[in-house]
C-alpha cells in the first residue's frame, strides 16, 4: 500500500531519498481525511519516525519535518496562523531541491 511504502522511504538513511519522501508527504497529504488521515500521520509518521525526523541531522530534513507539524497535521489555513511568508517558505524548499541535485 500507499503508506507503507512511504512508511520504508522514511526510514532510508540516505537524506536525498529522505527529503523527496517527505516533500511527497508535505505536498499530498492534503488528499487524505479521516481515518485514513489520522492513520497517515499518527500511526505512520508519528509513532514511526518522529524523534529521528523531528531531531535529524540534516537541517533541510527538519525543516521539511517542521513545516509539515506545523502546516500540514492541522487544518487551519495559514493565513490564521502566526508563520513565515508563503514566499518565506517556498524558497526555503526550492533550495532543498536545488541542493538535491
Amino acid at each position: 500500500s500507499l503508506f507503507s511504502a512511504l512508511d520504508c522511504v522514511l526510514r532510508q538513511e540516505h537524506v536525498f531519498t529522505l527529503k523527496r519522501g517527505l516533500l511527497f508527504f508535505y505536498n499530498h497529504s492534503d488528499v487524505f481525511s479521516g481515518t485514513r488521515r489520522v492513520e497517515l500521520f499518527s500511526e505512520r509518521l508519528f509513532r514511526n519516525h518522529f524523534i529521528r525526523l523531528f531531531c535529524h541531522w540534516d537541517a533541510k530534513v527538519r525543516l521539511i519535518f517542521h513545516l509539515i507539524l506545523l502546516y500540514k497535521v492541522l487544518r487551519t489555513p495559514r493565513n490564521q496562523l502566526p508563520c513565515m511568508k508563503s514566499d518565506d517558505i517556498f524558497s526555503k524548499l526550492k533550495d532543498v531541491a536545488i541542493s538535491d541535485g
